[in-house]
């Protein structure tokens, strides 16, 4: 493990601002204190020379393991900054040590050395065996320390990303149950209904089943954090179906998937909200036909629609497009792509890998 000049100086500002002084404090006296008990406890005659000398030598010597351990260990949190990284953290850092505990004793040596000949004292007062398994016992609790309160921290913040992506889901699927259930979608769905029943009861029946797909589909994906992508263009047929009912040839829906591509996963509702963005900000007509094209290009999944605005029409906020956003931030640590010129708006969503224990919802698959 060498380290790289990059996380050398990532280092180096960490260890300015993080906030341990107090431990520092409190610690370093008391480390003191204790090997200086210790060093005494092995010594055969109690002077108080001996107790002062053990004491500043001590002080500066826990100083430099105090000092050197919490850089060890700023170093590995920079190095291996995850909480599923705990075993290359705690593996490193006990090489680290050890051998920071052997280099620092062979370095004191020569300095013990003229120091007892200054003071008069017998040298090797303690042995240097000793010295170093108590430098040791010492520097390998203070990392332990460290390490202890990093890996809480690290637990705290996953505990609390966890909770801040669950309420993210809900949201997500509050929002959706709100736009599906409003009074405008209703009318127009129900309408369409009506209108179809007398001229073509077959279609109705059809429209019928597939209206109550997507109300149960959006139930049923309530357990999970990401869906197959089959299941969620599944959907989708349900949910453009009900679209192009009403719109009839006004709306035209092309899907281009790889087939390669189909176990892996993608965000629940993700293109249902890219597809309904599109419809709710453009003119769709005889003449202004709507074009929405889903496709995949290699690892990432297109939604991209012809760009023709309604003149009168209040500005979007976004918020469908930033749900989508934070929710892959937080579940992959991923960005989308948002592109748009005169004539086209793109969104490129990352697929990720497939994850079998993701169970498929079973209204994909039977008739309601």
């Amino acid at each position: 493990m060498i380290p790289e000049k990059d996380h050398i100086r990532k280092v180096l500002q960490i260890a300015r601002s993080y906030n341990d002084r107090k431990a520092r404090l409190i610690g370093i006296p008391l480390v003191t204190l204790l090997i200086t008990a210790i060093c005494m406890s092995l010594v055969k005659e109690k002077h108080l020379l001996y107790f002062l000398y053990f004491l500043v030598a001590n002080f500066f010597s826990t100083l430099v393991y105090w000092q050197g351990c919490r850089l060890i260990s700023i170093y590995l949190r920079v190095r291996y900054p995850r909480l599923q990284e705990v075993q290359q953290r705690v593996v490193w850092g006990v090489i680290a040590t050890l051998v920071y505990c052997i280099l620092i004793p062979l370095a004191e040596q020569p300095l013990s050395m003229l120091a007892t000949q200054m003071l008069d004292l017998p040298p090797m007062i303690v042995s240097f065996w000793k010295y170093l398994v108590v430098g040791i016992s010492v520097t390998m609790v203070i990392t332990a320390i460290y390490e202890s309160v990093y890996f809480f921290e690290l637990w705290k913040a996953s505990t609390l990303e966890a909770e801040r992506l669950k309420l993210t889901q809900l949201q997500t699927e509050l929002d959706s149950l709100k736009n599906q259930v409003n009074p405008h979608f209703l009318f127009n769905n129900l309408n369409t209904l009506s209108s179809l029943i007398p001229r073509d009861p077959a279609l109705a029946v059809q429209f019928v089943s597939q209206f109550s797909r997507v109300y149960r589909y959006v139930l049923e994906i309530s357990a999970h954090t990401l869906i197959a992508l089959e299941d969620e263009l599944a959907f989708l047929e349900s949910y453009t179906f009900l679209l192009q009912t009403r719109h009839g040839e006004r709306l035209h829906m092309e899907v281009e998937i790889d087939p390669a591509r189909l176990r892996d996963m993608v965000l629940p509702l993700s293109l249902q909200l890219l597809v309904e963005n599109a419809v709710k900000h453009n003119i769709i007509s005889t003449r202004k036909p709507l074009h929405i094209r889903v496709f995949t290009s290699g690892q990432e999944l297109v939604v991209e629609n012809i760009l023709q605005p309604k003149l009168h029409t209040t500005p979007g906020t976004g918020l469908g497009i930033n749900n989508i956003r934070s929710r892959y931030q937080l579940i992959a640590g991923k960005e989308i792509q948002v592109f748009s010129d005169e004539n086209i708006f793109r969104v490129t969503l990352p697929l990720l890998p497939s994850q079998p224990e993701f169970s498929l919802p079973l209204s994909l698959h039977t008739s309601p």
